[in-house]
């Protein structure tokens, strides 16, 4: 018998998790890995191998193409993009999320589950859905497991609308008291608001960047390295150029990167 297909997501991340729960929603008996920057791939030998809303460096992708069986990446952040849309086997979209890419990879044409659409439109900042504030608030407040987001599935985006009320309002008062605790920095000749904080980072990261370049939330992780967002508004920088220059990527309004305690001392 062969292996399970193997899908490796994007951890901690909204969108990463809807891409793989299509994948599980349309009933493909696979194994799910969340994957993240710090730790290499997986062995891929002899498997199917889908990758969503991540990719590895070009030597390992490479690397795994060559034991794989089969391989396909699908991937909207721009500092991927730049370096790896030449390989065959990589698609980028940055209009795009990493749910909604898998949904059209296996279901092109028809329309995706309210739960893939609502969170693109969180993940891409547009906020052009009926009431996705509240939805997406709701949403955040479940655990991401895929018997949970079948369950879900099933409701009404409405109730989800209904339950988010309250907890978009808690969110905005919190969101207004970390941004009075920021301060000035400068960051790569930038003079930005930064303020520590691991709570709400892009809504936090993007009300400093009103005015500024941008905005940095940060926060310093269990072994001790920084986890720094970086923010933009229209207007503002790419803050992708930003978080290569230390390390890490994203998007053009919104990219990280991990930093030593020495290397980010604010």
């Amino acid at each position: 018998m062969p292996p399970k297909p193997l899908v490796l997501y994007h951890a901690g991340c909204a969108d990463g998790f809807s891409a793989a729960w299509v994948v599980h929603q349309l009933g493909i008996d696979a194994d799910f890995r969340p994957v993240d920057y710090e730790h290499g791939p997986p062995d891929a030998s002899g498997r199917d191998v889908m990758i969503f809303d991540f990719a590895y460096p070009r030597e390992a992708l490479l690397a795994m193409k060559e034991r794989a069986a089969s391989l396909i990446v699908l991937d909207h952040h721009k500092t991927h993009a730049e370096v790896l849309s030449d390989l065959p086997f990589c698609r980028f979209d940055m209009n795009k999320s990493g749910g909604q890419m898998a949904w059209e990879y296996f279901k092109n044409g028809e329309p995706p589950p309210w739960l893939v659409a609502y969170t693109e439109d969180r993940d891409l900042w547009r906020w052009a859905l009926p009431h996705s504030r509240e939805v997406n608030a709701a949403l955040r407040s479940y655990p991401r497991k895929f018997d949970v987001w079948d369950d879900l599935a099933k409701r009404d985006v409405l109730e989800l609308m209904t339950e988010g009320k309250a907890i978009a309002r808690y969110e905005d008062q919190l969101v207004r008291t970390l941004v009075r605790l920021a301060r000035e920095i400068e960051l790569d000749g930038h003079k930005v608001l930064a303020v520590n904080t691991s709570a709400l980072l892009s809504e936090v990261a993007g009300k400093l960047a009103e005015g500024r370049p941008f905005g940095v939330a940060w926060f310093t992780r269990a072994d001790g390295k920084r986890s720094v967002a970086l923010r933009s508004r229209e207007g503002g920088i790419d803050v992708s150029e930003v978080a290569k220059r230390h390390g890490g990527g994203g998007h053009r309004n919104a990219s990280g990167f991990i930093a030593e305690a020495k290397d980010f001392d604010y």
